[in-house]
């Protein structure tokens, strides 16, 4: 993958698109959607503009409605590409796309598609939020109870690629009531001149617009079918479940509850806002993000220079007292390191509820208490029989001790800080704990010495 990103990234770059027009639509498509998550902006670009239509589509369709977003974004709300993309998509996957840009975004790309598309988009988003009918497809298989079997199949035929799915074809009246369902083996056996209302299931399952949209998915799921019908409060039938849209909401849903029992669902979008700018944005954007905080580490690092010059007589004294120092600094930044990962994987997973976080530290301490304890004494015997000084291992133990727990400590708590003030955690927790981290062990190292040393 990595030399097929460079063979492309070389060849868009001495202007060979009849090449990578080649190469590119004879990719598989899982190929096609890794390229253009990988390449740059500018690239991305050229490189759907040399897909066929059936590959761009197909590769646009599963991206990411965040990634989608980005593309139209770099594309522009009116440009020919992004319409007609829009225009091909079914209908629940652009109104999932439409979520994510902003309503003026919307308003504009509305404006600009067929006014076909613009009232079948206006009726998935007119139903609330997380119910069935605002994710349901419009495109489906159905026909009057007065039709005949041999003319249903005629016009499946004819017009199979204009429906998502005609595993199972929807009997109405005229009304548009659903009345029944005919699954595709069904209507194949029957006789020509067989009308539907004679053929037809008249037991079925269904739901309607309101529906909560994992209600309607675990059913869909628990009954093995292919679709779901969706009716509206009069039982006309208006729009189908497949089973794809139902595991995608199986899976959002999921994601949800996770998100939910952390107490961060509605940060999500601020969360994935945050890593893009610090993955794709210009290199000036990430250095705004990331520089501010190394600066600190800079300021902790002088800082800490300053408290090593003022206990300056104390290591002129106790010479033997330096070579520890890189020791109790680097424990302390381990512990540290381990318990800002924890945190930020438990937080992420669920398994950390921002409002019990009392509790949460509470147990990391008490870790760092039990770590600090074992490994302050394995340094507090290394160093009294290396020096042969039991004081000097006293201090040394003694320091690691106090450092474990205090890194501990901050381990949880700087990125819990900086995720309740809503700053970025990934840039700055960190930076801010290494330089916390480094002056309070000085200071509690060379207290133990001036204490027991001098």
């Amino acid at each position: 993958m990595v030399m097929d990103l460079m063979e492309y990234e070389r060849l868009l770059a001495e202007n060979k698109f009849e090449k990578v027009k080649e190469m590119i639509n004879n990719e598989t498509e899982e190929s096609r959607l890794q390229l253009v998550k990988s390449l740059s902006d500018e690239n991305r670009i050229y490189l759907f503009r040399l897909m066929s239509k059936e590959n761009a589509l197909e590769t646009f369709e599963n991206l990411e409605p965040y990634e989608q977003r980005e593309l139209i974004g770099l594309l522009g709300s009116q440009n020919e590409e992004a319409l007609q993309l829009l225009n091909e998509m079914e209908p629940d996957d652009r109104v999932r796309l439409f979520d994510e840009l902003p309503a003026s975004v919307v308003i504009r790309l509305l404006e600009n598609l067929p006014s076909d598309v613009q009232q079948e988009t206006h009726l998935l988003m007119g139903f609330p939020d997380h119910t069935i009918g605002r994710i349901m497809t419009t495109k489906f298989a159905s026909f009057y109870q007065d039709e005949t079997a041999g003319r249903t199949l005629d016009a499946l035929q004819l017009h199979s690629d204009d429906y998502e799915t005609i595993n199972t074809i929807y009997i109405i009246s005229r009304q548009r009531k659903l009345k029944g369902v005919l699954s595709l083996k069904e209507l194949v056996i029957a006789r020509p001149e067989d009308v539907l209302s004679k053929i037809m299931n008249r037991e079925m399952i269904y739901v309607d617009t309101q529906t909560d949209q994992e209600e309607a998915a675990k059913l869909l799921h628990e009954k093995g079918f292919s679709a779901l019908p969706v009716v509206d409060f009069e039982k006309r039938l208006v729009g189908i479940l497949t089973r794809d849209d139902a595991y995608t909401v199986l899976q959002e849903e999921i994601t949800e509850d996770v998100f939910l029992a952390a107490g961060i669902v509605d940060d999500r979008s601020m969360e994935n806002d945050k890593s893009i700018r610090l993955i794709r944005n210009s290199v000036v954007s990430i250095m705004k993000v990331r520089i501010p905080f190394l600066l600190i580490t800079l300021l902790g690092g002088m800082l800490a220079g300053g408290v090593i010059g003022s206990f300056e007589n104390a290591v002129q004294t106790v010479a033997s007292a330096a070579v520890f120092i890189p020791i109790i600094m680097a424990m302390g930044g381990n512990v540290a390191t381990q318990s800002t990962t924890i945190f930020a994987r438990g937080l992420a997973l669920g398994h950390i509820n921002i409002s019990r976080f009392a509790r949460h530290l509470k147990k990391e301490i008490m870790v760092g208490l039990s770590i600090g304890s074992i490994i302050g004494f394995i340094t507090f015997l290394v160093a009294g029989i290396w020096k042969w000084n039991p004081l000097l291992g006293a201090a040394v133990g003694g320091s690691i001790f106090c450092s474990v727990v205090f890194a501990a400590l901050l381990g949880f708590l700087v990125p819990y800080i900086l995720y309740k003030f809503k700053l970025d955690g990934a840039a700055g927790a960190n930076p801010i704990i290494t330089t916390i981290n480094d002056i309070t062990s000085l200071i509690i190292y060379f207290t133990f010495i001036r204490i027991l040393l001098l």
